[in-house]
């Protein structure tokens, strides 16, 4: 019965954050969990602009079209359209008609007392077979959504979880999984996974950018955060392979438009295809908020990005469809709080122009392992050690990673620029025990990323000193000749 906010997409709340729904009795708008409120299904309220409806009004909208009708789904699913409706009819029938009342007083989620307890004999689990599936999630969210339209959840009779319910944290198992609790060919104390209760229970948060986990750390005292966000966003657009299955352009490449504040890359798929991004700016001048209408998207490819409409045969719609993503970066210190560790994007998130946000956090997890393995018994110092060798690294990617976008928005079409790469790469061949690529050093190696950077800062120095040795000893011997003629 909540109501789903039209604008938004989510669910309608009051300023107490309260899921609203509207009042089958006295139909106001009112908070679901008021005592004494009648929500009403199919309940609608119009703020004047906008008419925000209930959730079970989307459903309707969904599963009563056509393509879900049982004569369109007894085919894929091997039965036929009428045992489906009798089995339909037979769920709602037993629900609604066979429901009975049991002298057990109880007071539900309002604070209302009932002096009867309704049971409808309707029950079915849904677990293994059906929720190891690949796609098992979404057939066990249907089913209990089921359960809820039946009425047939937490009710005699009806599915219940384990009781009593519910329980308190400290009822529950605890992690069994710590270092000092594990030995080989041992069993565990117990479930892997379970309830943490106190910091000496490890905590590793890898929950992303907008870590949960992180924002309990930041409460505490002497904890540095910095999140900074591009002025520029991206957006996708799918390049469809050619009509022969082929690729339409040059498959071992990263192609770049770099158009100085902005540019649009495109990498190749397995399939022929390729995924083209355009990271523009936000707003003002050639951004996606100018771009509104279909003759501007086309205007704008054909005066910028002319060999892309030709690629793209639904390149306006595409483009109109989808919504620009922001770029976020985030720095903080420390990572380890007591037994609460960071890693990946909780730590460190980049932007993606270097290509090594999912590496980065996948050698967070290496070193974390080894570390536990090494201080084997001691997790204190693992913790402070794993800290110690990636919090730099962690820094030194963001600041590559947005120093890399600036390189490819701008500098790739400046003849000086290429110059340059291809004066690097003849080094790296001519000296390879010597000269390293920053590029390749962080991309190709396991060279921590300050290290790269250091080793890169170091052999730019030594041939800037080379090179101005030489100018200074040709500029001497060209003297020398003129003066000895």
């Amino acid at each position: 019965p909540v109501l789903v906010d039209a604008e938004t997409g989510l669910l309608l709340r009051d300023g107490e954050g309260k899921q609203l729904v509207i009042d089958r009795v006295t139909g106001a708008l009112t908070a679901f969990d008021q005592k004494g409120v009648r929500p009403d299904l199919r309940g609608t309220h119009s703020d004047g602009a906008q008419t925000h409806r209930s959730v079970f009004q989307h459903m309707i909208e969904r599963y009563l079209d056509p393509q879900y009708a049982p004569e369109a789904v007894s085919e894929k699913t091997g039965i036929s359209a009428g045992k489906i409706r009798a089995i339909a009819a037979e769920l709602a029938r037993v629900a609604f008609e066979e429901a009975f009342e049991l002298d057990q007083p109880w007071t539900d989620f309002r604070g209302e007392r009932h002096e009867k307890m309704v049971g409808r004999p309707v029950s079915f689990h849904s677990m293994r077979g059906i929720s190891a599936h690949s796609n098992g999630f979404q057939t066990c969210r249907a089913l209990h959504i089921l359960q809820i339209l039946l009425g047939t959840v937490e009710v005699p009779g009806g599915f219940r979880f384990k009781p009593p319910y519910p329980k308190p944290p400290h009822a529950h198992p605890k992690p069994a999984g710590r270092p000092d609790k594990v030995a080989p060919e041992t069993p565990l104390g117990g479930a892997p996974l379970g309830y943490v209760l106190g910091p000496e229970d490890l905590i590793i948060g890898a929950d992303g950018a907008y870590s949960q986990v992180r924002g309990g750390l930041m409460i505490g005292d002497l904890f540095d955060y910095q999140q900074s966000y591009l002025s520029h966003g991206y957006i996708e657009l799918y390049i469809p392979a050619a009509t022969d299955g082929g690729f339409q352009m040059e498959r071992n490449a990263l192609h770049i438009w770099p158009r100085g504040s902005f540019m649009m890359i495109a990498l190749p798929n397995d399939d022929g295809s390729f995924t083209g991004t355009c990271f523009w700016p936000l707003q003002g001048e050639n951004s996606f908020e100018a771009l509104k209408t279909t003759e501007q998207v086309r205007s704008f490819f054909q005066r910028w990005f002319p060999d892309v409409p030709a690629l793209i045969e639904d390149l306006e719609d595409q483009f109109l469809a989808a919504s620009p993503s922001s770029l976020v970066t985030v720095k903080c210190r420390p990572w380890v709080v007591g037994n609460t560790v960071l890693i990946g994007d909780a730590a460190h998130a980049v932007v993606p122009f270097y290509g090594q946000g999912m590496n980065a956090g996948f050698e967070d997890v290496r070193i974390l392992c080894e570390q536990l393995e090494q201080h084997e018994g001691d997790l204190a110092a693992a913790l402070r050690e794993y800290e110690h060798l990636r919090i730099e690294n962690g820094h030194a990617i963001a600041d590559l990673a947005i120093a890399n976008f600036e390189e490819m928005k701008d500098h790739v079409a400046d003849p000086k620029f290429l110059l340059g790469k291809k004066i690097s790469n003849l080094l790296q061949k001519l000296l390879p025990g010597w000269y390293r690529p920053l590029y390749s050093m962080v991309s190709f190696s396991n060279t921590p990323y300050a290290e790269a950077v250091r080793v890169y800062r170091r052999q730019k120095r030594t041939l800037s000193v080379v090179l101005f040795s030489m100018m200074a000893i040709i500029l001497i011997a060209v003297i020398w000749i003129v003066r000895n003629r």
